[in-house]
């Protein structure tokens, strides 16, 4: 079941399936505003995000920082 599934994936890792999901869409959403010109909406779809707008707000609250400050600050 899917609780059960639930219980024993944050057994392994620590974090629930959608958290999990998250930090590697996350990861790979930094890859890109570091190694592309993609904009943000394009790098948002695709990681897997639904929109631009709610890709900056997950990424704002897991960066303390949004996704164009990013790149700009961590881009020699």
């Amino acid at each position: 079941s899917r609780p059960h599934f639930t219980r024993l994936f944050k057994q392994e890792t620590g974090m629930t399936p959608i958290r999990y999901l998250t930090n590697i869409r996350l990861q790979n959403a930094i890859f890109l505003l570091l190694n592309s010109n993609d904009t943000v909406e394009s790098i948002a779809l695709k990681c897997g995000f639904s929109c631009g707008n709610y890709f900056c707000k997950v990424f704002r609250k897991a960066m303390n920082i949004s996704p164009l400050e990013y790149r700009h600050q961590n881009i020699s």
